[in-house]
């Protein structure tokens, strides 16, 4: 009986109609206010802020420096451990600096490598 009342939720939260099309022009339209007010003439299409992704991608490299034989590749073998271990840590850094540079840039208003400039606070 039990499993028969969680596939009943299951089936009826997968049968929602959201009507999602005037809450997704919302979002488009709020964007492109956002881009028309802080970014140099047409919108460059480049990252202006840090990602997310980014940053999990450097934590995850910095935790198979740390763990290199348990958690870094599998065909890692003591020989080449210190090689690995340094240039993944040179890889994670470098992937930090661009991160880092991106958010001073934004938060300073000034021009970044691609020449947009971000808003002034």
């Amino acid at each position: 009986m039990m499993s028969e009342l969680g596939e009943l939720v299951f089936i009826s939260q997968r049968n929602n109609h959201w009507h999602l099309d005037g809450v997704v022009d919302e979002l488009r339209r709020v964007r492109q206010q956002w881009r028309d007010r802080f970014s140099q003439g047409d919108y460059q299409n480049k990252r202006l802020l840090p990602s997310k992704q980014s940053i999990h991608s450097v934590a995850d490299t910095l935790i198979k420096v740390l763990y290199p034989m348990r958690l870094g590749a599998t065909d890692l073998r003591k020989e080449g451990e210190d090689y690995y271990v340094g240039y993944l840590l040179g890889t994670a850094l470098d992937a930090l600096v661009e991160e880092a540079a991106l958010e001073l840039h934004y938060q300073a208003g000034t021009p970044t490598q691609h020449g947009v400039t971000s808003p002034e606070t």
